[in-house]
């Protein structure tokens, strides 16, 4: 065997070797890259379901918390009757206050009356408190019509009597 047939079959073992290992280099590549986008997904599926069981209990924590306001706003409109409406808005206030202050999602809550029904003499008796920090602001001004926003349209039956107590929530 001369050197040229030597030089021929050492370059075409190189060769063959260097296709085979760009060969094996894309395999791995792309299982590398398979590898990477299926820990991605899950990762990403992973975040959704925290995100989505995160969600889902805000909002059951504001739900329940809508169920707090709404039976501070119905126990107020009952006290109405035995006491002055100046000597319930204090502890309307703290009450609502302290319903806002065990709750760190919420920002602000609020009671809202129909037309005339807490006081016969105003048609809005609204109280909505802000949070800010450790304070809250107590208001009994309100800046827009909320008869007339469309939640509080959708919220109220057409049908329902308000002068009788309702069989269930709103």
């Amino acid at each position: 065997m001369n050197i040229k047939t030597k030089m021929f079959f050492l370059v075409s073992l190189l060769t063959i070797s260097a296709f085979i290992g760009f060969g094996c280099f894309m395999y791995n590549t792309s299982t590398m890259r398979t590898l990477a986008e299926d820990y991605m997904k899950e990762y990403v599926h992973t975040l959704a379901d925290k995100s989505i069981t995160n969600f889902i209990s805000i909002l059951d924590n504001v739900g329940n918390y809508a169920n707090t306001s709404s039976a501070l706003g119905e126990t107020f409109y009952r006290l109405r009757e035995d006491v002055p409406i100046e000597k319930l808005k204090p502890v309307m206030e703290k009450g609502m206050a302290d319903a806002l202050l065990r709750n760190d999602m919420l920002v602000g809550n609020g009671i809202f009356y129909q037309p005339y029904a807490f006081d016969p003499a105003q048609k809005d008796f609204h109280l909505y408190s802000s949070q800010n920090g450790t304070k809250v602001d107590p208001s009994w001004q309100w800046d827009v019509s909320t008869y007339d926003e469309a939640w509080y349209q959708i919220a109220i039956p057409k049908d329902w009597d308000i002068t009788k107590k309702r069989d269930q929530r709103l």
